[in-house]
Protein backbone atom coordinates (compact mmCIF):
# COMPACT_ATOMS: atom_id res chain seq x y z
CA UNK A 1 0.00 0.00 0.00
CA UNK A 2 1.33 3.39 -0.96
CA UNK A 3 1.47 6.30 1.48
CA UNK A 4 0.26 9.64 0.14
CA UNK A 5 1.58 12.68 1.96
CA UNK A 6 -0.15 16.02 2.26
CA UNK A 7 2.52 18.63 1.65
CA UNK A 8 2.72 21.70 3.83
CA UNK A 9 3.20 25.09 2.21
CA UNK A 10 6.63 25.31 3.84
CA UNK A 11 7.68 21.96 2.40
CA UNK A 12 6.56 23.01 -1.10
CA UNK A 13 8.61 26.17 -0.81
CA UNK A 14 11.61 24.04 0.15
CA UNK A 15 11.07 21.93 -2.97
CA UNK A 16 11.17 25.13 -5.00
CA UNK A 17 14.44 26.20 -3.42
CA UNK A 18 16.11 22.78 -3.18
CA UNK A 19 18.54 23.27 -6.06
CA UNK A 20 19.44 26.84 -5.20
CA UNK A 21 22.82 27.62 -3.70
CA UNK A 22 23.40 30.78 -1.68
CA UNK A 23 25.11 32.43 -4.67
CA UNK A 24 22.19 31.80 -7.04
CA UNK A 25 18.82 33.44 -7.45
CA UNK A 26 15.81 31.23 -6.70
CA UNK A 27 14.48 29.29 -9.66
CA UNK A 28 11.82 31.01 -11.69
CA UNK A 29 10.07 27.68 -12.38
CA UNK A 30 7.94 25.73 -9.94
CA UNK A 31 6.63 22.30 -10.87
CA UNK A 32 4.16 20.82 -8.40
CA UNK A 33 3.11 17.90 -10.58
CA UNK A 34 1.26 14.96 -9.09
CA UNK A 35 1.40 16.04 -5.45
CA UNK A 36 -2.21 15.27 -4.49
CA UNK A 37 -2.91 18.99 -4.04
CA UNK A 38 -6.49 20.11 -3.48
CA UNK A 39 -5.54 23.79 -3.58
CA UNK A 40 -2.54 25.93 -4.42
CA UNK A 41 -0.50 26.53 -1.25
CA UNK A 42 -0.56 30.19 -0.15
CA UNK A 43 3.25 30.27 -0.09
CA UNK A 44 3.26 29.98 -3.89
CA UNK A 45 1.56 33.37 -4.21
CA UNK A 46 4.50 35.05 -2.48
CA UNK A 47 6.92 33.93 -5.23
CA UNK A 48 6.54 37.17 -7.16
CA UNK A 49 9.42 36.44 -9.57
CA UNK A 50 7.93 33.13 -10.66
CA UNK A 51 7.77 32.79 -14.44
CA UNK A 52 6.47 29.24 -14.84
CA UNK A 53 4.02 27.40 -12.60
CA UNK A 54 3.04 23.83 -13.41
CA UNK A 55 0.22 22.39 -11.32
CA UNK A 56 -1.07 19.97 -13.94
CA UNK A 57 0.26 16.62 -15.02
CA UNK A 58 3.10 18.17 -16.96
CA UNK A 59 1.09 18.75 -20.11
CA UNK A 60 3.13 21.75 -21.31
CA UNK A 61 6.44 20.09 -20.54
CA UNK A 62 5.29 16.58 -21.58
CA UNK A 63 2.46 16.82 -24.16
CA UNK A 64 2.43 13.04 -24.68
CA UNK A 65 0.69 12.69 -21.29
CA UNK A 66 -2.41 14.43 -22.62
CA UNK A 67 -5.42 12.27 -23.30
CA UNK A 68 -4.72 9.82 -20.50
CA UNK A 69 -8.17 9.62 -18.99
CA UNK A 70 -7.25 7.63 -15.90
CA UNK A 71 -6.56 9.62 -12.77
CA UNK A 72 -3.20 8.98 -11.24
CA UNK A 73 -3.20 8.22 -7.53
CA UNK A 74 -1.19 11.33 -6.69
CA UNK A 75 -2.59 13.63 -9.37
CA UNK A 76 -3.52 17.13 -8.24
CA UNK A 77 -7.25 17.74 -7.86
CA UNK A 78 -7.38 21.50 -7.52
CA UNK A 79 -10.96 22.76 -7.70
CA UNK A 80 -10.56 26.50 -7.19
CA UNK A 81 -7.83 29.03 -7.84
CA UNK A 82 -7.29 31.70 -5.21
CA UNK A 83 -7.64 35.33 -6.28
CA UNK A 84 -4.08 35.66 -4.95
CA UNK A 85 -2.98 34.25 -8.34
CA UNK A 86 -3.02 37.91 -9.39
CA UNK A 87 0.11 38.46 -7.24
CA UNK A 88 2.22 36.50 -9.74
CA UNK A 89 2.66 39.43 -12.16
CA UNK A 90 5.78 37.94 -13.81
CA UNK A 91 4.16 34.61 -14.61
CA UNK A 92 4.60 33.65 -18.27
CA UNK A 93 3.46 30.01 -18.30
CA UNK A 94 0.68 28.47 -16.22
CA UNK A 95 -0.28 24.81 -16.50
CA UNK A 96 -3.47 23.85 -14.66
CA UNK A 97 -4.20 20.80 -16.79
CA UNK A 98 -6.07 17.76 -15.52
CA UNK A 99 -7.40 19.28 -12.32
CA UNK A 100 -11.05 19.75 -11.30
CA UNK A 101 -11.30 23.51 -11.85
CA UNK A 102 -14.79 24.82 -12.57
CA UNK A 103 -14.15 28.56 -12.88
CA UNK A 104 -11.11 30.81 -13.09
CA UNK A 105 -10.84 33.87 -10.85
CA UNK A 106 -11.06 37.30 -12.51
CA UNK A 107 -7.64 38.07 -11.01
CA UNK A 108 -6.08 35.73 -13.57
CA UNK A 109 -6.57 38.58 -16.08
CA UNK A 110 -4.03 40.59 -14.03
CA UNK A 111 -1.24 38.30 -15.28
CA UNK A 112 -0.28 40.59 -18.17
CA UNK A 113 2.98 38.69 -18.83
CA UNK A 114 1.23 35.33 -19.31
CA UNK A 115 2.05 33.88 -22.74
CA UNK A 116 1.05 30.21 -22.25
CA UNK A 117 -2.05 28.94 -20.43
CA UNK A 118 -2.88 25.25 -20.30
CA UNK A 119 -6.34 24.33 -19.03
CA UNK A 120 -6.59 20.94 -20.75
CA UNK A 121 -8.80 18.25 -19.26
CA UNK A 122 -10.55 20.41 -16.68
CA UNK A 123 -13.82 18.75 -17.66
CA UNK A 124 -16.03 21.03 -15.53
CA UNK A 125 -14.44 24.35 -16.53
CA UNK A 126 -16.89 27.07 -17.53
CA UNK A 127 -15.91 28.01 -21.09
CA UNK A 128 -17.79 31.34 -21.22
CA UNK A 129 -16.08 32.88 -18.19
CA UNK A 130 -12.73 31.45 -19.31
CA UNK A 131 -12.95 33.24 -22.67
CA UNK A 132 -13.80 36.55 -20.94
CA UNK A 133 -10.72 36.26 -18.72
CA UNK A 134 -8.42 35.20 -21.55
CA UNK A 135 -9.47 38.27 -23.56
CA UNK A 136 -7.74 40.36 -20.88
CA UNK A 137 -4.35 38.65 -21.34
CA UNK A 138 -2.60 40.73 -24.03
CA UNK A 139 0.60 38.65 -24.24
CA UNK A 140 -1.13 35.26 -24.34
CA UNK A 141 0.07 33.36 -27.42
CA UNK A 142 -0.70 29.73 -26.56
CA UNK A 143 -3.97 28.50 -25.05
CA UNK A 144 -4.66 24.80 -24.50
CA UNK A 145 -8.35 23.95 -24.02
CA UNK A 146 -8.41 20.30 -25.10
CA UNK A 147 -10.87 18.12 -23.24
CA UNK A 148 -13.14 20.97 -22.14
CA UNK A 149 -16.79 20.23 -23.02
CA UNK A 150 -18.20 22.30 -25.87
CA UNK A 151 -14.87 23.73 -26.92
CA UNK A 152 -14.77 22.12 -30.39
CA UNK A 153 -18.26 23.39 -31.26
CA UNK A 154 -17.13 26.89 -30.28
CA UNK A 155 -13.90 26.80 -32.36
CA UNK A 156 -14.73 29.67 -34.75
CA UNK A 157 -16.10 31.89 -32.00
CA UNK A 158 -13.06 31.29 -29.78
CA UNK A 159 -10.67 32.10 -32.62
CA UNK A 160 -12.64 35.25 -33.47
CA UNK A 161 -12.81 36.48 -29.86
CA UNK A 162 -9.14 35.76 -29.15
CA UNK A 163 -7.26 37.06 -32.21
CA UNK A 164 -4.13 37.82 -30.16
CA UNK A 165 -3.71 34.13 -29.27
CA UNK A 166 -1.62 32.53 -32.04
CA UNK A 167 -1.94 28.88 -30.95
CA UNK A 168 -5.28 27.63 -29.65
CA UNK A 169 -5.37 23.90 -29.03
CA UNK A 170 -8.90 22.53 -28.88
CA UNK A 171 -8.15 18.94 -29.90
CA UNK A 172 -5.07 16.73 -29.92
CA UNK A 173 -4.97 17.16 -33.71
CA UNK A 174 -4.22 20.85 -33.12
CA UNK A 175 -1.28 19.89 -30.94
CA UNK A 176 0.03 17.36 -33.46
CA UNK A 177 -0.01 19.94 -36.28
CA UNK A 178 2.19 22.28 -34.26
CA UNK A 179 4.70 19.74 -32.90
Amino acid sequence: MRTVYKYSAFFLLLIHLQHVSKAQKPSDTLRLLNRSLKEIPDSVFSLINLRELDLGIGWVAYPSRHGVKKKFEDQNQITTISPKIGNLKNLECLDLSSNDITILPNELAELKSLSTLCLADNFKLDLESTIKIVKGLPKLRKLVLTGIPGVVKQRKRIQKELPHVKEIWLTMDDAKQIE
